[in-house]
């Protein structure tokens, strides 16, 4: 089965390294520097995955929690993992309150995240 995923984070070397590593493992990958680009790109394509920084360009308005809003108004299906270097007790309860699957710390080793992803991706049920 072809799995798909969004990797959304301002960090040009994290988009590279996670669009390597994932698509090494057999993912469809799509990439997006931008909040504003990683919506338009929900918003037409379905996602099995989608993988976000909490905030880009060093806003601190949580635009990761955003985008998983979207994503869940869009395609519930969607597994969400916010992946941020700023976690803490209020970002795990905003987190789940806006529909993610998981927050985790950066910095994040890729097999781990990986783990994480295919067991979220798995347990949601089939694709749509």
């Amino acid at each position: 089965m072809n799995r798909w995923v969004l990797i959304a984070d301002d960090e040009a070397n994290v988009l590279e390294a996670m669009q390597e590593f994932f698509a090494s493992q057999g993912w469809s990958v799509e990439i997006a520097a931008t909040y504003e680009a990683a919506e338009a790109l929900v918003t037409h394509r379905f996602y099995d995955l989608v993988l976000t920084d909490l905030s880009f360009d060093g806003n601190r308005d949580r635009q990761g929690l955003a985008l998983a809003r979207h994503v869940r108004a869009a395609n519930p299906s969607t597994v969400v993992v916010v992946v941020t270097a700023n976690a803490g007790t209020a970002i795990f309860k905003e987190a789940e309150h806006s529909g993610v699957g998981r927050v985790l710390s950066k910095p994040v080793a890729l097999a781990s995240l990986l783990r994480v992803a295919s067991s979220l991706v798995d347990s949601r049920g089939a694709n749509p």
